[in-house]
Order: C-alpha cells, then sequence, then structure tokens
C-alpha cells in the first residue's frame, strides 16, 4: 500500500512537472527582448574580466548569473528563446523544490499541492520566460532554507555544508538573499537560542557562508557605493528631499530595516535572559475585529490609491518573487487541512480554471517593448543622412539587438536634474542640426519630456508612430 502511495506521489508530481515545463516553453520565443533582457545581454556577451568589472555599468548585482549566461551563449547562441531557456530551467527545479520544502515543513499532500501552485503560478511563469536572474534566486532560495530545515531537523555534518554552499551561492546571485539569511538567522536566535551545539555549528556555518563572500566583497563595497551615488541624485532631484537626506543616498531606505533590527536584537537578548518568553509574548497577541476591519480597510485603500500611480508594476512583483514559494506553502498546507475532500477538490479546481483564465490572457497579450517592428519600420523609412535619437542611452543595446542597417544613432544620457539635461543636450546639437530625426522614447521616465520639448524648439514634428512600450516621433530637419 506504501508502494502504491508513493508511485501515485511520483507520478503527480511528474505531471505537474509536466505542466510546468510546457506552460514555460509555450511562446518562450515569441516576444521581443525588452531593456533589462538587453542588460542581460550586454553584460554577458563581455570577456569574464569585462563582466566582472562592468557588474556597476549596467547591474548592481553579484556576478553568477551573468557567468553563466555568458558560457551558454557561447554555447547556444544569442536567440530570444536561448537567451530565456536557463530561467525555464531554474523554474522547473523550482517546482520540484518547493514539493521536497513543503514535505519537510508538512507532509507529501501539502508537498504536492504547493508544487502545483508553483507550476501554475502566473509570476514564476513571467519571470521563466525572462532572461533575468529571478527565478535563479527562487531556485537557490528554496534549496537554502531546505537544507536548513534538513540541519534543524537531522543536524548531519552534510546538511550543513549543503546549507552553506547553497546560502554563499544565495548571495553571488542576488543581494535580496540577504533576506533569508536575516529570515534564517531570525528563526535561530528565536527559538533555538538555548540549544549550544546546534547554535556553535550555527555560528561557524554563518562564518564560513562570510568567508566564502569574502573574494567578492570588495566589489560588492564598490557597487554599494556606486548605487548610494544613484539614489543621492533621484532623492534629491526627484523627491525633493533636502540635501542633508539626499547625502545618504540607498542608505537612507535601509534607516528603518536598521531600527528594525536593533529592536529584533534587544528582543533578542530579552529572550535570552528569560525577561521575555515568546510563547506568552504570542498568546497574550488580541485582535477584535475593529481593529482587523480597520487594517484591511486601511490595506484597500492604499492599494486603491498607491498601486495604480506606481509607473511599472513589473518593480512591486520581480523583487517579492523569492518570497512567494513561502505563501504558496502556506496555501497549501491551508487546503490540505480542508477535511471535506469535495470543497478541498472543489478548491484545487476553481484555482486550475483562474489560472488558465490568466494564463489565456498572458500569453495572448504583448507585454514586452517592439523593438524588431520599430527597427523593421527605421530601417524602411528613415534616410542615409537620418539620425536616431534613443531615450535613454541604455535602449541602444536592444535597438542594436534587432536593427542592422547604418543610420546614425545618438543615445540620449538622462538626468532627473534639469540643468545637467540642458548641457547634455547642447553636447549632441552639432549631431542632429540640419538632419532629419527620429526620436524613439522608452523607459524615458527621468527626462519627463525634456529632450522632446527640446526639439520642438529646433524641428519641425511631422508624424508620430506607437509600438509596444515605445513611440517614435519623426522631425524634418531645417
Amino acid at each position: 500500500m506504501r508502494g502504491d502511495y508513493r508511485k501515485y506521489t511520483i507520478l503527480l508530481l511528474l505531471l505537474i512537472v509536466l505542466l510546468g515545463t510546457f506552460l514555460r516553453i509555450y511562446d518562450l520565443g515569441k516576444e521581443n527582448l525588452w531593456l533589462d533582457e538587453g542588460y542581460t545581454l550586454a553584460t554577458a556577451e563581455k570577456s569574464t574580466s569585462e563582466l566582472l568589472d562592468s557588474l556597476y555599468e549596467y547591474e548592481i548585482n553579484p556576478p553568477a548569473y551573468f557567468l553563466m549566461i555568458h558560457y551558454w551563449i557561447s554555447l547556444f547562441g544569442t536567440s530570444e528563446f536561448s537567451l530565456r531557456f536557463p530561467s525555464v530551467i531554474f523554474g522547473l527545479i523550482s517546482i520540484f523544490l518547493i514539493y521536497l520544502l513543503g514535505k519537510e515543513w508538512f507532509n507529501k499532500k501539502t508537498g504536492l499541492i504547493s508544487a502545483m501552485l508553483m507550476s501554475i503560478s502566473m509570476l514564476n511563469i513571467e519571470y521563466s520566460q525572462e532572461a533575468r536572474t529571478y527565478t535563479l534566486l527562487v531556485m537557490v532560495t528554496l534549496l537554502s532554507l531546505y537544507f536548513f530545515t534538513r540541519l534543524l531537523k537531522k543536524g548531519a555534518p552534510s546538511h550543513y555544508i549543503a546549507y552553506v554552499l547553497a546560502t554563499a551561492a544565495l548571495l553571488y546571485i542576488h543581494y535580496l538573499g540577504i533576506y533569508i539569511i536575516l529570515l534564517e538567522n531570525f528563526v535561530i536566535f528565536i527559538f533555538f537560542l538555548k540549544k549550544t551545539a546546534l547554535l556553535k555549528r550555527w555560528i561557524i556555518s554563518q562564518l564560513a557562508i562570510v568567508l566564502l563572500f569574502l573574494p567578492w566583497l570588495p566589489r560588492f563595497i564598490f557597487q554599494m557605493e556606486y548605487w548610494i551615488t544613484g539614489w543621492r541624485e533621484t532623492l534629491i532631484g526627484e523627491f525633493g528631499l533636502p540635501v542633508f537626506l539626499g547625502n545618504f543616498g540607498v542608505l537612507l531606505m535601509a534607516i528603518p530595516l536598521l531600527v528594525a533590527f536593533i529592536m529584533l536584537g534587544i528582543l533578542i537578548v530579552l529572550i535570552h535572559y528569560g525577561k521575555v518568553k515568546p510563547g506568552e509574548m504570542i498568546s497574550r497577541l488580541r485582535f477584535s475585529k475593529n481593529y482587523f476591519m480597520a487594517f484591511a480597510a486601511v490595506y484597500l485603500i492604499l492599494a486603491v490609491l498607491i498601486l495604480p500611480r506606481i509607473s511599472t508594476p513589473f518593480h512591486t512583483t520581480k523583487f517579492s518573487l523569492f518570497l512567494l514559494p513561502l505563501f504558496y506553502i502556506l496555501l497549501a498546507r491551508g487546503i490540505a487541512l480542508l477535511r471535506d475532500k469535495k470543497l478541498q477538490s472543489a478548491l484545487l479546481i476553481l484555482i486550475l480554471l483562474a489560472s488558465s483564465f490568466v494564463m489565456f490572457n498572458y500569453y495572448n497579450t504583448t507585454r514586452k517593448e517592439e523593438w524588431k517592428d520599430l527597427s523593421g519600420f527605421i530601417d524602411t523609412n528613415a534616410g542615409e543622412n537620418d539620425a536616431v535619437l534613443l531615450c535613454v542611452d541604455t535602449n541602444q543595446i536592444v535597438f542594436n539587438y534587432y536593427y542592422a542597417g547604418s543610420i546614425q544613432q545618438v543615445p540620449l544620457r538622462v538626468s532627473i536634474i534639469p540643468k545637467q539635461n540642458m548641457e547634455l543636450f547642447k553636447s549632441i546639437k552639432p549631431q542632429i542640426e540640419g538632419r532629419d530625426l527620429w526620436l524613439v522614447r522608452s523607459h524615458c521616465r527621468k527626462a519627463k519630456g525634456f529632450y522632446k520639448a527640446e526639439l520642438d524648439k529646433i524641428a519641425k514634428e511631422d508624424s508620430k508612430k506607437t509600438f509596444n512600450g515605445i513611440e517614435v516621433f519623426h522631425y524634418k530637419g531645417g
């Protein structure tokens, strides 16, 4: 009987993975590369030494993903399908890993439902079809959490070694991995602080992770300095903060986090010395219906008022993707605990039907910029003496991926500080005066229409064409 159940579990898991494979490979190379995928390609095409030295130019990220893509494209080329296929592989492995983690935390049934939810998750599918690091981050996050769970349960040396390697790899994939390490340390220091033997091994494992990260540490510090400088301009110019606050750069965003960890440290000390007992503290928490309704109302108001004003919802999801598996496991556990089997089955069918509707819209909607169509339009309509102005300058990467002509290209750098934009515009005027111009705008939020306004002063706009995510304006030269 147990053998039959094991075969049944393996068969279901295989079917779930096959479904996930189809959903991730379907139309994989259909859409054009978009700006961030262009960053991936531009970084991965460099030599190994240039790649490592340039990870502050387009990317403020660790090197592991880009090195993988560097060697991948040397074998399989740079087509849209090829560039995105590693993300498919990472997404599929994640389905198997979330099954293992759900099984470790609860049971096989929870693991299977978790795997199903991951398999049909639109967000996981979308990022599995994108040449970026996010599904690799999800995969290694699950690996770290799995071996973390195993070392807590069994404590074998092999589990500590596997945990250290997976977690160190996490830091070489994306700096968001720091949050997973903090989460794991939170669990250890809250619930296992008095287990001396485990605590000693844990501290050694954390030191080993730091030791493995040391080779990258100088570059990490340089990236943070570069990032702080960029945020300084954003905070002062775009958000209007006083200079003395803006000078903190990205560190300003870390102040609430710093305060939270100071409070957490105080809580750990109090628990250690017996001043606070977590069980008693949790049991004393009481939430009345009024408090709950007030919280729900505030949450809904913020969602309605703020989320539609975010220029690209993409940024609100990609950085939280690595935490979604935890939600899937908790949701799966809730479904698995339902005693009414008919209700349980109905709920799973409802989720599948809802996902089918979402997937139909996903596969029938153009989501990425249409650079291939734009390049064909420019190639057909532009004259030999024309010039293409690309706002922002990094759009030149994806434009040249599709464009094979010889038209002069003028990349437009943008700043949120108006005086700097004016200086930049003056520097390109000798290149564009007297020519027919094609102004291409995509991801040009910082310029806020500056370049178009300046071109309107010196040339006459005679046509406009729109592609998905791209505007192109034609100006007749003098």
